[in-house]
């Protein structure tokens, strides 16, 4: 039902504890646990880190972490266990999702990572402001490859494949949730996918564009152009224009494509069967109880 994506490289700091729903139960604790590790060996993957540089990333993260588990993980279980209160409706008298319900649950959790974001921004700044020019011709080599793996998975030059493509990328997500779709519920999601046949290529142009904002930035803090407190302030504005960008490019179709999106999670869920219904409250279930767990683990 919750359909959470991350596209930008250096959001896995901010989105660990997000990215662990995508695992089974029994890996969400390890990996949050292990969350900071993750992210200091993505990162370094993506800029070759001296050690004063890399002392300072796993000292910010271990306290991103903590600030996260104690401010965050709890919202996240709530509305897990709101999630399984609707799909623990009877078979008889199954609950019906509403749009307005789908359309809040993904503001909520977007919420999580704008704040997360705001809490990492300063120390983002701050090793930013560390990089030489060899760091930033490396950085910026690794965007390239990163988009060119982008577009060989998300953008076949051929429309129908492209179609298709996006078709089982959301069915994945959707059977994290209720296991193996009926035909009924694949339909739908190749419509959804043909009512939005110039999706991707937009997602890449935001994609491209925010890029391009970041590696400015990251340019005038390696040139020593720009104070720590305006590149966080910056860091942050960034961050928030992610999502909302595609929504003022593109007005009102971008607010019908979202519509689509919401109706469709809405239609899959309400056509579920009592078998897919159990398998989504159980899984909400298990995920708010790890993420309650870690939450109250000092």
């Amino acid at each position: 039902m919750i359909i959470v994506q991350v596209k930008v490289s250096w959001k896995v700091i901010i989105s660990m504890g997000l990215l662990t729903l995508l695992q089974g139960c029994s890996a969400i604790q390890l990996g949050y646990n292990n969350g900071a590790t993750f992210a200091h060996t993505y990162i370094s993957s993506q800029i070759d880190l001296e050690p004063e540089q890399s002392a300072l990333l796993k000292d910010k993260l271990k306290g991103l972490i903590e600030w996260h588990r104690a401010n965050e993980l709890p919202l996240i279980a709530k509305q897990l266990r709101e999630v399984q209160a609707v799909m623990s409706s009877t078979a008889a008298s199954p609950q019906k999702i509403t749009p307005l319900q789908v359309a809040e649950l993904n503001k909520s959790f977007q919420g999580t990572l704008t704040r997360s974001a705001e809490q990492i921004a300063p120390a983002l700044a701050e090793l930013l402001l560390t990089l030489n020019p060899s760091q930033m011709k490396g950085l910026q080599q690794n965007i390239e490859e990163s988009n060119e793996s982008y577009r060989d998975k998300w953008m076949p030059s051929n429309k129908s494949k492209r179609l298709q493509v996006a078709a089982e990328g959301m069915e994945k997500r959707l059977e994290r949730w209720y296991g193996k779709l009926n035909d009924e519920q694949k339909l739908l999601i190749q419509e959804w996918a043909a009512s939005k046949p110039d999706d991707a290529d937009h997602k890449y142009a935001v994609r491209i564009e925010q890029q391009k904002t970041f590696l400015k930035l990251a340019t005038q803090a390696a040139n020593r152009q720009i104070t720590q407190t305006e590149l966080s302030a910056e860091l942050i504005k960034w961050v928030q224009n992610w999502q909302t960008k595609r929504e003022v490019n593109k007005g009102l179709k971008a607010m019908a494509d979202q519509d689509r999106t919401v109706q469709l999670v809405v239609d899959v869920s309400n056509i579920a069967n009592a078998k897919q219904r159990k398998h989504a409250a159980e899984r909400a279930g298990g995920w708010a109880e790890d993420f309650a767990q870690l939450a109250n683990k000092k």
